[in-house]
């Protein structure tokens, strides 16, 4: 004997359909394409086929969520679905004062020019750098000149009595034919104690033939340990346990716009000299390893030959200790 399951279906218009009280039974909506089943206190919505669920969110139809009631001022215990990534994409409930605090939250923002929107506020955070090219540090040592008091600090010492003059917090020195600007303090790290010599230089004022600017670090014999200079002839030179070695990086001119030097010494007595155009961007360039005892540092400018008179500019000079 065979079943025809239409005859267990009532099958009519949604006016004529029956009260439920009778569970189990199917009524399928004619003029609505629906099938209800009667849980037999109501008629209750039956997904399959031939039959569609009217309160269902269905990822192939537009405009579903945009129908929903908004609540404008969303508060932290309200609640979002999400699919969970890490669990194969299972859906879960969360908070809404969670979301920012999620591994995939945002760290950080670009800046985006045009019109604020007038509920918005927005934090931008700058990279926490070691030294900024233009603002001193906020704990200076004993050590720094921002060559801002229109004279030297107390600390320095003119070595050759050079000419200097002072303008927008800026140093410039004189140097006659064959001669040198030499600028030099007293300065004792300590055996093996590691430091950092920053400086930035006013650039444009050094010409061809064999000009340079640079740092030094002396011994108590005014002996150089260390120098680091630019050349107006092509490359880089670097100066070590005098007479020492040189390195050379070649470059077709020294640079017409300001620039940084840096010297380092690490707690094993390896000086590394850097150049950045930015205070920001590190590029080594030479160095070498003495356990000579430090007595002193500072910078220098001059010329070796041309009768031509010049004069180089420093803007600031600092010091970083451990």
């Amino acid at each position: 004997m065979s079943t025809n399951f239409e005859d267990l279906i009532i099958r009519d218009t949604r006016a004529n359909q029956p009260a439920a009280g009778v569970p189990g039974r199917l009524y399928y909506v004619t003029d609505e394409e629906t099938l209800e089943r009667d849980s037999g206190s109501a008629w209750e919505s039956v997904e399959g086929a031939g039959g569609t669920d009217d309160d269902a969110i269905h990822d192939n139809v537009d405009g579903e969520i945009n129908a929903i009631a908004e609540k404008v001022t969303p508060v932290g215990a309200d609640l979002v679905i999400i699919e969970d990534s890490a669990a194969s994409y299972a859906k879960k409930k969360a908070q809404v004062s969670s979301l920012s605090s999620g591994s995939g939250a945002p760290t950080d923002a670009k800046y985006v020019v045009g019109e604020a929107h007038a509920s918005l506020s927005a934090e931008i955070i700058l990279p926490n750098f070691l030294e900024h090219p233009d603002i001193p540090p906020g704990s200076p040592s004993a050590y720094d000149d921002e060559f801002s008091a229109g004279s030297l600090d107390a600390q320095w010492t003119n070595v050759n009595s050079s000419s200097i003059s002072f303008a927008g917090s800026k140093l410039y020195a004189e140097i006659p034919s064959a001669s040198e600007a030499l600028f030099r303090q007293d300065f004792a790290p300590g055996a093996s104690t590691a430091f950092t010599i920053t400086a930035k230089f006013v650039g444009g004022y050094w010409h061809e033939g064999t000009d340079y600017i640079g740092l030094q670090v002396f011994d108590s014999s005014n002996n150089i340990i260390a120098a680091g200079d630019i050349r107006a002839t092509p490359g880089w030179y670097f100066n070590k346990d005098n007479p020492g070695g040189t390195a050379n990086i070649s470059m077709a001119h020294p640079p017409a716009y300001d620039y940084y030097f840096r010297i380092t010494r690490d707690a094993a007595d390896l000086y590394t000299f850097y150049y950045s155009p930015d205070c920001v961007n590190w590029m080594p360039l030479a160095g070498g390893t003495s356990n000579t005892t430090v007595a002193k540092i500072g910078f220098r400018c001059g010329q070796t030959a041309s009768a031509t008179w010049k004069r180089g500019g420093i803007e600031w000079f600092r010091v970083t200790l451990p």
